[in-house]
């Protein structure tokens, strides 16, 4: 009996979506650190969330900017990033991702979604996610993982948020996912805000994130207005 470790990819796609979801599924919540595996579940649950984020996108003028010249987070934003000051939102961003040995280069590629702008998306979906960890002083506990994926889940839709609790939960202690909670909370007081006279937060998907690198990093989580989790956890 073939394991669900061993199911290549090609064959899961011959099979369905639906199998691909499934086995998929299975194996992000065994190993959640499964690169692979998690992305799939990803792309081939997120279609109609997508599609909402596109429209998202193109009624924000930073958004359709964002969607018309398609910018990537490659290895040379990263590399100009580790130059910049000190108290800089990209030497923040730096050490983030040096500290874990990431490189924007080693993201899975989307592989899954045929419409050029939604598989463009969900590429910088994935190449934000990185900029998130760095805004909410998040580092890569399953716990702190949990709690950026809530964030990006109220901010798209996309249902790898919600997947992410169950594909960690088993990893957690009691306690651990006692506090998953706060985390909800946390991500729900920090979903996209445009009411007038409130702190405004925008989709983080529609942020060029490239431009505020050499920015200093407190006036960048100012200027952003999500609240990093420690601090809201005081």
């Amino acid at each position: 009996m073939q394991m669900l470790g061993v199911v290549p990819s090609a064959v899961l796609l011959a099979a369905g979506p639906a199998l691909t979801f499934v086995c998929s599924s299975a194996k992000a919540i065994y190993d959640p650190t499964n690169g692979e595996a998690v992305g799939t579940v990803g792309e081939v649950s997120a279609l109609t969330a997508l599609e909402n984020v596109r429209r998202a996108m193109m009624a924000d003028i930073t958004g359709r900017t964002i969607l018309t010249h398609r910018p990537r987070v490659t290895d040379s934003v990263l590399e100009a990033a580790r130059k910049m000051d000190e108290n800089s939102f990209g030497r923040r961003y730096a050490a983030y991702m040096d500290h874990n040995k990431f490189l924007p280069s080693g993201r899975t590629p989307v592989q899954h979604i045929a419409d050029p702008t939604l598989s463009y998306i969900m590429t910088r979906y994935r190449e934000c996610h990185d900029f998130l960890h760095t805004i909410t002083d998040c580092g890569r506990t399953v716990e702190e993982e949990v709690a950026v994926k809530l964030l990006e889940f109220q901010h798209t839709g996309l249902p790898l948020g919600l997947l992410a609790v169950l594909g960690g939960a088993p990893h957690m202690s009691a306690a651990q996912r006692q506090q998953v909670r706060e985390y909800w909370r946390w991500a729900q007081a920090n979903r996209p805000n445009g009411t007038h006279g409130e702190r405004f937060i925008n989709c983080y998907l529609n942020i060029m994130w490239e431009d505020l690198l050499p920015r200093p990093h407190a006036e960048v989580v100012r200027e952003v207005g999500i609240t990093p989790l420690k601090e809201f956890l005081k």
